[in-house]
Formats: structure tokens, sequence, C-alpha cells
């Protein structure tokens, strides 16, 4: 059986090598905002996805412990969900005031 660890391309950093380098410093000195459009599209998407989830699971959640545990879960993604949501209007709100015309 091969080791894993030698399996390692020589030149190639390993993950853990990344930790804290010049494009994260970078970012953290220059943030940019997100794509608002993005944000509300794939937020809107996931929404709906949970929501189909939260209502199928819903006659289920008191069946047995892994049902609840799903159904919890499933509660606990629609209020990121709503987050996303409301950081997207929140970032849509704050780029249009900021925007100055050239």
């Amino acid at each position: 059986m091969p080791d894993i660890v030698s399996m390692r391309q020589p030149g190639r950093p390993c993950a853990s090598s990344r930790k804290g380098s010049m494009p994260d410093i970078h970012k953290v000195l220059h943030p940019v905002i997100p794509g608002v459009e993005t944000m509300g599209i794939v937020g809107g998407v996931a929404l709906t996805a949970n929501l189909t989830c939260f209502f199928l699971l819903y006659r289920y959640r008191a069946d047995n412990l892994n049902m609840s545990s799903t159904w919890l879960c499933s509660r606990n993604d629609l209020v990121a969900n709503v987050g996303v949501l409301l950081a997207a209007a929140g970032s849509y709100l704050l780029t249009s005031r900021c925007r100055t015309s050239s």
C-alpha cells in the first residue's frame, strides 16, 4: 500500500504551507464587495431548496432523533439563507449610494 504522505508532488506546496500568504493579506487590506446579483441569485435558489426540504421533513420531525436533527438543521439553513439575502440587500444599498458618476 503506498504511503499517502509521500505521494505529494515535489515542488507543490501543501495546504498548510499557504496559511498567511500574501493574497490573504491583500484581501484584508483591499476588501472587495461581493457581486450583489450573484449573492441574491444563489441565496434565492438555496432558500427555495431549503424550504422544499423543510416542508418535506416537517411531517416527520417527531418520528425519531435523526429526523428531528435533520429538520433542525434544515431550519437553521433557512435562517442562514435569509442572512445571505439580507447581506445581499445591504450590499446593494451600500454600493448604490457609494457609486459616483464619472
